[in-house]
């Protein structure tokens, strides 16, 4: 998020599925590129996924 701001973009940060709707209609809304940093818990299965060591071609799209 610093990152964001320190090139003139809004940051925010995502921390809870509550917050979502909240969060991205401030993303839609800040009037300039904007950088949603979401934090997920190490075992959520976020699709797609290239496993760690892996390339491209070894993309999983579901579980």
């Amino acid at each position: 998020m610093k990152l964001a701001e320190a090139l003139g973009a809004h940051g925010l940060h995502l921390q809870r599925k509550a917050d979502i709707s909240a969060v991205l209609e401030e993303a839609l809304h800040c009037g300039g590129p904007c950088l949603v940093d979401c934090s997920i818990d190490r075992d959520d299965n976020v699709f797609p996924i290239i496993p760690p060591g892996k390339g491209e071609e070894d993309t999983i799209y579901f579980d």
